[in-house]
């Protein structure tokens, strides 16, 4: 459980936790460790783990080592959720580092800056978002665009070009009606 959680009993043998000191929903990370997945997932699982200390990933962001640890990450990071899936953040970053985004990572997702350069989504402690920035100032947006949805909406065009393209052919090739006697 760890001492920032609370469990409290269900009927039956169930329990619900309530985490009393949560990481900000948005933040920025400077210090994180690579692992393997098989490792990264024991290490997360164990009881001392202290998301605190610093971010773990599956692979070292794109330029740098596979780990740093120069700084906090838990510093909450201004954010604005556009809508469903669509996320806007702004970081003054003083050293290399994450935008961890307490949002289900999903390999759909993407990342881009202000000048549509595109950034590398990664998964952060197993289950999060994580966008590697270099230090400066930087506007982000992170969308989730899955796949499912880009290819049923060009199947939903092709479909409806090819309903309109028939009804013009039928419409054209109709014999006239007869008279009536």
């Amino acid at each position: 459980q760890g001492p920032h959680w609370q469990p409290s009993a269900l009927p039956g043998d169930l329990f619900l936790s309530r985490n009393l000191d949560p990481l900000p929903r948005v933040r920025f990370a400077a210090s994180w460790a690579v692992r393997p997945r098989e490792t990264l997932l024991a290490e997360i699982r164990a009881t001392d783990y202290d998301p605190r200390v610093r971010v773990l990933l599956e692979a070292a962001p794109p330029g740098q080592a596979a780990a740093q640890d120069v700084g906090s990450v838990d510093e909450a990071l201004p954010a604005r959720e556009s809508g469903p899936g669509h996320w806007e953040v702004d970081v003054a970053a003083d050293v290399d580092g994450l935008i961890v985004l307490s949002e289900c990572w999903d390999p759909d997702g993407i990342a881009f800056d202000s000048d549509g350069v595109s950034l590398r989504v990664q998964r952060a402690d197993g289950l999060f978002l994580a966008v590697p920035v270099t230090r400066g100032a930087h506007h982000v947006t992170i969308r989730y665009m899955p796949r499912a949805v880009q290819h049923g909406a060009l199947l939903s065009l092709a479909a409806g070009f090819f309903c309109l393209t028939a009804g013009f052919v039928m419409r054209r090739h109709a014999r006239p009606a007869l008279p009536a006697r």
